[in-house]
């Protein structure tokens, strides 16, 4: 398996079973670009050179070159052992380390193909891998031997560490040039740092041979391991440590079994499986201690004018002020719906069977407008009432301490929900089988009906700079000016919305099907 990414932002996977192009969302089968390159014949290496160029390595050891959507050949003679890898050096030629026991080290350049032999000063064993230096040399792990070649030399020599107990070593270079090695018996650091920079070696996981390691552009080493899924190890040099943290299938790896490597350009590292394709994304995330991570019923979150969040699981409420650790608020709730604001600041907790109210910092249970009913949401319009939905597809508004019924469109029994305050007055609420409508004390007008939804349904409701994100199980739109916009083309990725939220750089944050989305608004605004 192999894995490389081009310009255009397509994700190539070399399999078994051939070569697949991925979207990010969809793998495509590529067809056999020649005719001597059946669709379906084993890919096992790939390199994107520096000029764009896709070089493919096949098991039949051919190798092929797409070129501004065009394929030639460009195979070695007489080689017929499968590609292992592809290093491109700093004038331009191409180094293919092949599976051959006799020689298996070859150049191209424009001028042809170089055979790399005993002249070279390499025995012609079996070769690991190869990596290139910051000055320009290339290294070679072959036999049980490490071998460095200078830029535009022509003659191998020893260099670094030798060993005789090397499983299937693994070479990469850092940021700064310097080359690591990583053994199973070894570890895994520099082979010719400094003396005082040295830091002692790390092993590698469970002892087995490890197939590749790269370097992130975050100054983190990577490495898959056969058999026993992917590590990654922190570098700090100037501490002279190296710590690290496994990755396999009990922490959700697709499998234990990796096969290939890559980081693209947005910095995310992709680690292909013998069932799988996995994705590992730098993000800013802290994981809270204090809420309980399990939430049966899910978690609902609030962000009050003074910038304090909060947030409710299943049972508990909890304060979070600014720049401080969750508070335990309140316990023992029953099915928490809904956290609202109200005009003087006080906080509204909505359950199945309650109404909370904070006074002087804590929750009190207040009277609801209704006995024994079920409430689901509520909301603050912009003229400060509180609207509450209720069960039955009743909508309730607060005015001066009293509950008032509100008349609403459509039949019994559909709840609205969810609901947003409306910047022009009243609220909009969507009511199941109905659609989008917007609501005030005394009228409300039918904005979107579901027979025009993609998918007749809305899941989130957000205020975005004075209009209105609808998400929705298909994708997202918005409400401007009392009418709606949906986007011109289909997303996957924005498919099974269940909750959108802004950042504090000119972006928002998204849930989706496929996880948690960061989108920038300028970008989202230029989509509709």
């Amino acid at each position: 398996m192999a894995l490389a990414q081009t310009r255009d932002g397509f994700l190539w996977l070399g399999a078994s079973t051939g070569l697949f192009r991925f979207d990010g969302v969809r793998f495509e089968r590529m067809p056999g670009f020649q005719p001597e390159r059946a669709a379906d014949e084993a890919v096992t290496s790939l390199m994107l050179a520096r000029n764009g160029d896709l070089w493919i390595g096949f098991e039949t050891g051919a190798i092929s070159v797409l070129h501004n959507g065009r394929l030639s050949d460009r195979t070695g003679p007489r080689n017929t052992q499968r590609i292992l890898k592809f290093v491109e050096d700093r004038d331009g030629a191409v180094w293919v380390m092949t599976g051959a026991f006799d020689h298996p080290l070859r150049r191209w350049t424009p001028l042809g193909w170089t055979t790399i032999d005993e002249r070279w000063g390499l025995q012609g064993e079996h070769s690991g891998d190869m990596a290139l230096a910051g000055d320009g040399s290339l290294y070679v792990l072959q036999g049980r031997a490490l071998y460095r070649l200078p830029r535009a030399g022509h003659q191998f020599a020893p260099a670094g560490p030798q060993g005789s107990q090397w499983g299937d070593p693994g070479l990469t270079a850092d940021p700064q040039g310097n080359v690591w090695l990583s053994d199973a018996a070894w570890g895994t650091a520099p082979i010719n740092p400094s003396p005082s920079a040295m830091p002692k070696p790390v092993k590698s996981p469970e002892k087995v041979p490890t197939q590749r390691i790269i370097f992130s552009r975050y100054g983190a080493i990577w490495g898959i391991v056969n058999g026993a899924g992917a590590f990654q190890i922190d570098v700090t040099i100037s501490q002279r440590q190296l710590t690290k943290q496994v990755f396999t299938a009990a922490e959700g790896l697709t499998s234990d079994k990796t096969a290939a490597i890559v980081e693209d350009r947005e910095g995310s590292i992709w680690i292909g499986t013998t069932t799988g394709l996995d994705q590992f994304r730098k993000a800013d995330l802290v994981l809270n201690s204090v809420i309980p991570a399990h939430s049966p019923f899910g978690y609902v979150l609030l962000s009050s004018t003074d910038g304090t969040v909060y947030a409710v699981d299943s049972d508990s409420a909890f304060r979070i002020r600014p720049g401080s650790s969750p508070q335990l608020m309140l316990s023992h709730i029953n099915n928490p719906e809904a956290l609202c604001e109200d005009g003087a600041g006080s906080i509204w907790l909505i359950s199945g069977d309650a109404m909370y109210r904070t006074v002087a910092d804590r929750f009190v249970v207040v009277k609801g407008p209704l006995q024994k009913l079920h409430y689901f949401d509520c909301v603050r319009s912009a003229d400060g009432h509180l609207y509450l939905s209720v069960f039955g597809g009743g909508l309730m508004i607060r005015n001066t301490g009293r509950w008032t019924m509100v008349p609403t469109p459509g039949s019994e029994g559909a709840v609205i929900v969810p609901m947003i305050a409306d910047p022009s007055g009243g609220v909009l609420g969507y009511r199941r089988a109905i659609g989008l409508f917007q609501i005030e004390p005394l009228k409300s007008r039918l904005l979107w009906r579901y027979n025009q939804m993609p998918d007749g349904h809305i899941s989130v409701l957000y205020s975005h700079g004075g209009d209105t994100l609808i998400g929705s199980r298909s994708g997202i739109a918005r409400l401007h000016n009392s009418t709606v916009v949906r986007l011109s083309r289909t997303y996957p990725w924005l498919a099974g919305i269940s909750g959108i939220a802004a950042g504090t750089k000119g972006d928002l944050w998204i849930v989706s099907r496929a996880g948690l989305v960061r989108l920038a608004t300028s970008e989202l605004d230029r989509a509709f």
